[in-house]
């Protein structure tokens, strides 16, 4: 899953996205890039947010090696 093609369709920067969540902009850099998962309580907001679901989310970053 592309995180940053899905968050450039939005038009919205990592910043904007963090703010949108409220979650640090570090946090959603580290997601985006797919080195750590945001904690739990973002996760939801950053999925409604790009349109994906959190499953998706889950599925796509355990492919990854991340979780």
């Amino acid at each position: 899953m592309d995180l940053k093609f899905l968050l450039s369709q939005k038009g919205l920067t990592q910043i904007e996205l963090a703010k949108k969540i409220g979650a640090n902009h570090v946090a959603v850099s580290m997601q985006m890039c797919k080195h750590r998962m945001l904690p739990k309580k973002y996760r939801q907001k950053f999925c409604d947010v790009l349109g994906i679901s959190l499953n998706e989310l889950e599925k796509a970053m355990k492919e990854e090696g991340v979780l």
